[in-house]
């Protein structure tokens, strides 16, 4: 069974795709970091769906695509199809930033990928290429507007840092409303030694909600942790498994992946098995904590 040791049913899966992304956001790459440089060694497509294949064996009933920029991936729409084709995989989702999303909408939802998360820190074009390094905010715009097309449902993400202002938040609420989105402020997660930056206050992000009468929801992951719920795991790209996002790999899938899948199965149990209380007892030394694009959050 897929219940952890504090009584919480783990199935939810998330598959990191790839390391490699188009865009450098302050809050996700490090000073100089190549965010093109994806891993050396990369889950295959063959090792993936072996690996979708075993968590649904073992109860997963949900598995969403992450990266980096999960449509960098040559061949994500036949990944898609064919993890979306599992029997008990009940439902595939995708975390993109949308700059690559407005050519590819149609053949995700034709392969199976109903809802989508898409990361924008900003509608204000001049803000989101100082915050991306990249000026991608008319292909993301482009890419919302066919995937809405397409008929795939959005969430919109958005990193609550310090330097977001009230005018930044009105606005994104505002448009998000305006084409009918929900839209998620989340708090910053220290996750990587490098990049350090600051949170904006919760407290004030409410105010600003409050203030204007938004609709918009904030995930306070570090204020109001929700680890009594947890329901995930996580796959990096390189086969490593996190129990927690703020802990160590529990286990190295990439020596598994040729042998019995039942030997995959029980790593999965294992893993879910090793999952902490709290991110507060799996906080890992700065020396080892990954990079968010390493596991996608």
């Amino acid at each position: 069974m897929n219940i952890d040791l504090y009584s919480r049913r783990v199935d939810y899966l998330r598959i990191a795709v790839t390391t490699r992304c188009n865009l450098a956001c302050s809050f996700c790459a490090p000073k100089n970091y190549d965010c093109c440089q994806g891993l050396d060694e990369e889950l295959t497509d063959d090792e993936i769906i072996s690996i979708a294949s075993a968590a649904a064996s073992v109860g997963f009933k949900k598995i969403r695509l992450t990266g980096g920029e999960p449509l960098l991936r040559r061949g994500i729409d036949s990944l898609a199809a064919q993890i979306s084709n599992i029997h008990g995989i009940e439902e595939l989702t995708l975390t993109t930033n949308g700059s690559l999303l407005e050519n590819k909408a149609r053949t995700l939802f034709a392969a199976g990928i109903k809802r989508i998360n898409i990361n924008l820190p900003s509608i204000d074009p001049v803000r989101y290429k100082k915050i991306t390094g990249k000026d991608e905010l008319e292909n993301v715009l482009k890419g919302i507007a066919a995937a809405k097309l397409a008929g795939i449902g959005i969430k919109i993400n958005v990193v609550a840092l310090a330097h977001l202002c009230e005018d930044d938040v009105v606005a994104l609420a505002h448009f998000a409303e305006g084409h009918s989105i929900k839209i998620r402020f989340i708090e910053y997660m220290p996750l990587g030694v490098d990049p350090l930056v600051e949170s904006l206050s919760i407290d004030t992000l409410r105010g600003w909600i409050k203030k204007h009468r938004l609709k918009a929801e904030i995930i306070a992951a570090m204020n109001a942790p929700f680890c009594k719920s947890c329901n995930r795991l996580r796959i990096s790209a390189s086969g490593e498994v996190f129990p927690c996002l703020f802990g160590s790999p529990s286990h190295y899938l990439a020596g598994s992946l040729n042998n019995d899948p039942k030997q995959i199965e029980n790593i999965l149990l294992e893993a879910v098995r090793c999952k902490p209380a709290g991110y507060a007892d799996a906080y890992t030394c700065e020396s080892y904590r990954p990079l968010i694009r390493n596991i996608g959050g």
